[in-house]
């Protein structure tokens, strides 16, 4: 048939200029899995960027949905990580740069004992108080914080929409 010879051409230029959205979503996946880090037992994905290739044209697969999407695997995993790694500090299972909090220098990290300032139980603040119950410790709760209204009012509707489409089976 023809007409199958001309949408196949059709759909291959369609690729070539706008990309194969599974090969995309294939290599993306790939990239993301070679940059991700261990983080007491837990694979974190890189953070992602956000973009700045959004056409405002209303696609089916946004840009801003997939940085929507990537930000919350990232953010469900970073606490996940964090709350592995303050059950590992609770347990005395953490060591090195694992027990030193955030920013701190490396020299500072390697041991509690290096500076004379002794058991990390003598601390009044050793371990944040929803450390203790399980909690992730101060990870940040909203990881659409940094984003401006307008965009994430934006990524919010259109994640109802999806699940309402998926819901229809639409």
């Amino acid at each position: 048939p023809p007409n199958s010879t001309q949408e196949e051409s059709t759909l291959a230029r369609a690729k070539r200029v706008f990309g194969d959205r599974d090969l995309d979503a294939i290599e993306r996946k790939r990239i993301a899995e070679s940059k991700s880090r261990l983080i007491a037992g837990v694979l974190v994905p890189p953070k992602p960027e956000e973009p700045d290739n959004c056409c405002m044209s209303g696609c089916v697969n946004c840009v801003w949905e997939r940085f929507r999407e990537e930000l919350e695997e990232f953010a469900a995993k970073m606490k996940e990580a964090k709350a592995a790694q303050n059950m590992q500090r609770l347990q005395g299972q953490a060591t090195g740069m694992m027990a030193a909090e955030a920013n701190a220098p490396a020299h500072v990290a390697v041991s509690m004992d290096d500076d004379g300032g002794g058991s990390e139980t003598l601390w009044s603040d050793a371990v944040p108080e929803n450390v203790a119950d399980g909690g992730a410790g101060g990870v940040d709760e909203d990881p659409l914080a940094g984003i401006p209204i307008g965009i994430r009012e934006f990524m919010k509707t259109e994640k109802r929409l999806k699940e309402m489409h998926r819901e229809r089976g639409e």
